[in-house]
């Protein structure tokens, strides 16, 4: 995980470290029927304000959208490319032939 260190002067004016932030946050892929998690790739850690790319079944059994932890539709595309923020979880919706399974 990477940190980086936040410097200020201290009162004779020497530079100082005052804290740290990380900058690695971790992305975390679901899909909503566990019998498909593992064809889920993408997820893992990244470094705020890489791009990730998230992909999953793309055939007959594919994902038909993806989900953020509020149940919000963000895309659907697959795969999926997005800029990192923040540590987040993201849900895959998996289809089979068109029906929803």
């Amino acid at each position: 995980m990477a940190t980086k260190i936040l410097y200020g002067f201290d009162d004779l004016g020497r530079k100082i470290a005052v804290g740290s932030y990380n900058t690695s946050v971790t992305v975390t892929l679901l899909s909503d029927d566990d019998n498909w998690q593992e064809d889920l790739t993408g997820g893992g850690q990244y470094e705020i304000g890489n791009s990730c790319t998230i992909s999953g079944p793309n055939g007959h059994i594919y994902v038909a959208y993806w989900k953020d932890e509020n149940d919000n539709i963000i895309s659907y595309d697959n795969p999926y490319t997005f800029t990192v923020t923040e540590s987040k979880t993201i849900y895959a919706h998996i289809v089979a032939g068109g029906a929803e399974k």
